[in-house]
Parts: C-alpha cells; sequence; structure tokens
C-alpha cells in the first residue's frame, strides 16, 4: 500500500472528524488508486478505487489506522509512505 496523502477534517461543528487518504494498492492481481476515510470508531472505514469499486473495510483497518496513528499530529505534507 502506498499513501500519497492524508488530511484530517471536522465534520462540522457536531460531527465526527474523520482522516481522508489518497492510496494505491494491490488487490486481485490489479492496482488501484482511490481514497479512504478513516472515523476514530474502530470498523468506521470506507476504502473506495477511483473507478467506483468498494472493499471491505477490514482488509484495510489495521494497516491505515497504523498509518493515521503514527501521523497524528503531524504536518501530513510528506512524500509517499510505503507500507508492505
Amino acid at each position: 500500500m502506498i499513501i500519497q496523502s492524508c488530511r484530517y477534517h471536522r465534520n462540522g461543528v457536531a460531527g465526527a472528524g474523520f482522516y481522508a487518504l489518497r492510496l494505491t494498492w494491490k488487490a486481485d492481481r490489479r492496482t488501484y488508486s482511490g481514497s479512504a476515510i478513516v472515523f476514530d470508531e474502530i470498523g468506521h472505514v470506507a476504502v473506495v478505487a477511483d473507478d467506483g469499486t468498494g472493499f471491505r473495510c477490514e482488509d484495510f483497518e489495521d494497516e491505515l489506522r497504523t498509518f493515521v496513528d503514527s501521523a497524528a499530529g503531524q504536518d501530513m505534507a510528506f512524500g509517499d509512505w510505503v507500507q508492505a
């Protein structure tokens, strides 16, 4: 998995904040580019490829949360982060 960008967003005044990520990954012998949304609550992750294909959150959640936890509080302007 390669993460190109990650930004934290507030969902309005009372809504839950979330991380929005752009990433590239391999699945089913293909390479996909797309987006992920990671909320604070476990199980609340969405991954969607640019072509609209959705993926199961449990296939991505651990890696995405590890990245978000390591990057939290940092300036999110960074180069590609590669997770094997």
